[in-house]
């Protein structure tokens, strides 16, 4: 098998700084009510997965093997970015920061319809603790529930109880549907551990691993794990770790060996780790390997276990990513940023499934095929876009209902800049109605009105509206951004209307 850069590195044991994060423990409720519906394992949950709702968190899932008395347990475990929450002001004071409230629903039926977990908890959580680079991974919460072998329906719930929805609409709904929440379900494939031998767990992804078992629901053979749901290693956790269990029979001192390694999607080995033994009784073990050598994008991580004659091996897929915005920014914000980009719903539904190194590598790459000077380290195109995106949410954006990116006015300033000139009309006259100028306009430059006007009454048209003319637009060559490639010379015009008057000015005429 051919390595494109293959490196030899030790498993390390070096633990990394903990966050304050707040466990949460869910008890599986076993009950026997039949289904409405059968499980689909075509609706299988890619972790890790996203929460859909007004409620951002990324959830992930791991299984393990039964040891010594305790049962199979599956391990449910989501990051909500402390920026999400609504936190309380403090008993003590502004001293000290408040705190949020969170409500977690979990509900789960096995492959024959029947419910196997059914619970809520809630939990009182500190605000986000942030690393001295002014990252903050945010809070870690832990669900460990009992999911029988097989495909289980999965359903999870999260809702921010000190959030409020405002609105008319929200009030009409209740209490509980005005505060902001998310929600991930589908299908999860449980394993079957009934085969005989030794078995290995699924990997779990880390955060941090530290030596000592710690009280708490992170409390692991030994050690304190620390997950990591979104799974990306990089800029700000350079060392990608990973936790597993094995399960062997009581009578089993078989030295097991452990091997570990990285790959790249197309099965190419990277990285690989020195072989680790794990003797008769150990049951928790870990990995790690320094990623600053690979690019962004998406890997596998694989753990083999080997004893005498038999071989088990897992894999799970990890993500490196090495820019602030990938780690930091509302994967939302890139989703529109995406859109402004890629102007095709089909490209825009591919890139929204990608995974953050997917993403960034995805990024890298249009943007290096617009780079107007590929041999300098700047790319002058990628840096006035987002020039260009900052000044529309600064200067375009309604307070409350829409940024400035996602405006008319700020879509035609991040598509085409500045415009040669904006003929402003806050207070028209009779003489300055928008319906008479735009029809004016359509005369000169031979376009015709996009929206019919509607608003215009017994004392005239009094609504404000603007006027963008570009004398020098630019036509891009194919396959390049908007605004760059060969010059053509031309005239369009933009009339943007504020039509309810509160501000948010919406294109009604164009020649474009």
């Amino acid at each position: 098998m051919h390595s494109r850069s293959h490196r030899t590195q030790a498993a390390s044991a070096s633990l990394g700084r903990g966050l304050l994060v707040g466990g949460l423990a869910l008890a599986a409720l076993a009950t026997a009510v039949p289904a409405r519906a059968k499980v689909n394992p075509g609706e299988a949950i890619a972790f890790p997965a996203k929460s859909r709702g007004s409620l951002l968190f990324f959830l992930d899932a791991v299984s393990f093997p039964p040891a010594e008395a305790a049962g199979a347990r599956t391990e449910l475990y989501l990051r909500v970015p402390g920026e999400e929450l609504a936190y309380a002001d403090s008993a003590a004071g502004r001293a000290e920061a408040g705190r949020a409230l969170l409500r977690a629903r979990v509900r789960a039926k096995d492959a024959r319809g029947h419910t196997v977990v059914d619970e809520e908890r809630q939990l009182d959580v500190p605000p986000a603790e942030r690393l001295a680079s002014g990252f903050s991974l945010g809070h870690v919460v832990l669900l460990p529930v009992s999911l029988p072998s097989g495909w289980c329906e999965l359903s999870l719930t999260l809702l921010d109880l000190r959030s409020q929805r405002v609105g008319l609409a929200y009030m009409m709904k209740g209490k509980e549907k005005s505060h902001r929440s998310g929600k991930v379900e589908g299908t999860l494939r449980v394993p079957d551990w009934s085969a005989a031998g030794p078995q290995l767990s699924e990997i779990e992804p880390a955060w941090s691993i530290r030596g000592g078992e710690a009280p708490g629901p992170f409390a692991r053979a030994g050690l304190t794990v620390l997950p990591h749901p979104t799974r990306t290693y990089g800029l700000y956790a350079a060392t990608a770790r990973a936790y597993y269990e094995i399960a062997r029979p009581d009578r089993d001192a078989t030295t097991l060996t452990v091997s570990a390694r990285v790959l790249d999607p197309q099965g190419h080995v990277l990285l690989t780790a020195d072989p680790d033994s794990l003797r008769a009784g150990s049951r928790g073990g870990q990995v790690a390997f320094d990623v600053s050598t690979l690019a962004a994008g998406v890997y596998d991580l694989e753990v083999s276990v080997a004893g005498g004659a038999a071989v088990t091996a897992r894999r799970t897929r990890i993500n490196v990513a090495w820019r602030p915005e990938s780690w930091q920014a509302d994967p939302r914000q890139l989703l529109d940023e995406a859109h402004l980009l890629l102007d095709d719903e089909e490209k825009e539904d591919a890139f929204a499934v990608l995974s953050v190194g997917e993403q960034e590598a995805y990024l890298d790459r249009y943007w290096k095929e617009r780079d107007p000077t590929p041999s300098t380290a700047a790319n002058e195109e990628r840096d006035l876009f987002y020039q260009r995106i900052a000044y529309a949410n600064t200067h375009f954006g309604t307070a409350g209902i829409e940024k400035g990116m996602d405006s008319d006015r700020g879509r035609t300033y991040i598509r085409f800049g500045e415009p040669d000139e904006i003929r402003r009309e806050v207070m028209p006259t009779n003489g300055l109605q928008v319906d008479d100028i735009a029809r004016d306009i359509a005369r000169e430059q031979g376009f015709d009105q996009a929206v019919p006007l509607r608003g215009r009454g017994v004392g005239g048209d009094m609504r404000s509206f603007e006027v963008w003319t570009y004398d020098r637009l630019l036509h891009a060559r194919e396959g390049s951004t908007q605004g760059v490639g060969p010059r053509h010379p031309m005239t369009r015009v933009f009339v943007f209307v504020d039509e309810e008057g509160y501000g948010n000015y919406v294109l009604r005429y164009t020649n474009d």
